[in-house]
């Protein structure tokens, strides 16, 4: 379930409701990443991140070769930074 309430957003992977969320380490894992990436691995690298965040052990190498809609990715990734 996802709870809004706390920041978190979901996301359809392959068929299945997952969640993301910006926490204190999915932002010091998305700061970290390596300037020049391309933008589609920048993408998997922050939504990997943010899967981390909540509480989703999905791999980047499960992600990238997984089922999900870029646009609504791109989407979750934009709500989740997001300030009330």
């Amino acid at each position: 379930m996802i709870n809004t309430a706390r920041g978190e957003v979901g996301l359809v992977i392959n068929g299945e409701r997952r969640r993301l969320c910006l926490t204190l380490g999915a932002l010091a894992e998305i700061e970290a990443l390596p300037q020049g990436l391309k933008s589609s691995e920048r993408v998997l690298d922050v939504l990997v991140a943010l899967l981390r965040g909540g509480n989703d052990g999905m791999t980047r190498d499960a992600l990238q070769s997984a089922s999900f809609d870029p646009e609504a990715a791109v989407d979750a990734i934009i709500t989740c930074f997001e300030l009330d």
